[in-house]
């Protein structure tokens, strides 16, 4: 497949397309609270996701943290991932054919990640998974860079945000791969 020793996977919008059944309830529960969270009309949210290209930006610029939006929207949503997203045989069958070590990094909480990798089939399929609270992946990076042992050349970072995927990833010296809407990390190894 490929020369590198180790892949590391962004979860939203990397394992699963942010067009996805389960993309779009995602996005349209999220857009919910923050309507109700911020006092927001449709048109205060349209100039909300216009200001704030990146979900977390808006976040952070309205006092709210990431475990907010995992206990008001990833929490409930939990329990609702088997009916929002197939049990993939493929993404399992990718996975058992891939011989790099794989990682997760995501920003998603760990009882929304545990449900979506149970549904999918893939919870074994991980080295190692970092659901993180605060918007800095680079220290999660460091630690498979130092539990791996692998050279930064030989690791690399499938995401689908520059910023919080993909920089700090590239600060380190691992490759990396931009995954676009519409598209999971499984379009770009085959």
């Amino acid at each position: 497949m490929s020369s590198e020793k180790a892949f590391i996977l962004d979860q939203d919008g990397t394992i699963y397309s942010k067009e996805s059944p389960l993309g779009l309830e995602l996005s349209a529960r999220t857009k919910q609270w923050l309507c109700s969270e911020l006092s927001l009309s449709a048109t205060g949210f349209s100039l909300f996701k216009k200001k704030f290209p990146n979900f977390i930006d808006g976040l952070q610029s309205h006092g709210l943290d990431l475990r907010v939006w995992h206990k008001n929207v990833l929490k409930p949503l939990s329990r609702d991932i088997r009916t929002l997203i197939k049990s993939e045989n493929k993404l399992l069958e990718i996975f058992s054919k891939i011989d790099q070590s794989l990682y997760l990094v995501t920003f998603s909480s760990k009882e929304f990640t545990k449900s979506l990798l149970d549904a999918l089939g893939c919870s074994d399929s991980f080295v190692k998974i970092f659901n993180l609270d605060a918007p800095n992946k680079y220290y999660a990076y460091r630690s498979v860079l130092l539990e791996s042992k692998f050279s930064p050349e030989l690791i690399k970072v499938f995401g689908d945000n520059d910023k919080y995927d993909l920089s700090p990833a590239k600060m380190l010296g691992m490759r990396t791969e931009f995954i676009e809407d519409g598209k999971t990390f499984i379009d770009y190894i085959k």
